[in-house]
């Protein structure tokens, strides 16, 4: 009996924590050539793709995260490229909702050769 409740209880916990948060994000470096001064992140500016850019551009490192929102989901991700010293974030995909919260993926980028 009583490692049956104890059983219950781990994994009541187990389920509940993957749902507990509904902000998550992941940035991973992918050019270590380029060290680039940090930007604010209210400086970094969002681009539904790298065709919309008049400039080109290199890749510092990709980012997923979800949010609630798109307009905080954005804002993570500006929050990550920014440090990273991105003036730009570039969506692979348009944002999407899935299970309650907006889905981006995409990656922070510099103009090429600063």
């Amino acid at each position: 009996m009583r490692s049956s409740t104890l059983v219950s209880c781990l994994l009541v916990a187990a389920m509940s924590s993957g749902c507990a948060t509904a902000y998550k994000s992941y940035y991973r470096e992918t050019n270590h050539k380029i060290a680039p001064r940090p930007v604010p992140s209210e400086d970094v500016k969002v681009f539904k793709s790298a065709d919309d850019l008049a400039t080109a551009v290199d890749e510092l490192g990709i980012y997923k995260g979800h949010a609630p929102t798109v307009t905080e989901a954005m804002d993570a991700a500006k929050s990550m490229c920014g440090p990273a010293g991105a003036e730009y974030f570039i969506l692979y995909t348009e944002p999407y909702e899935a299970r309650g919260v907006w889905k981006i993926d995409g990656y922070c980028a510099v103009r090429a050769g600063d």
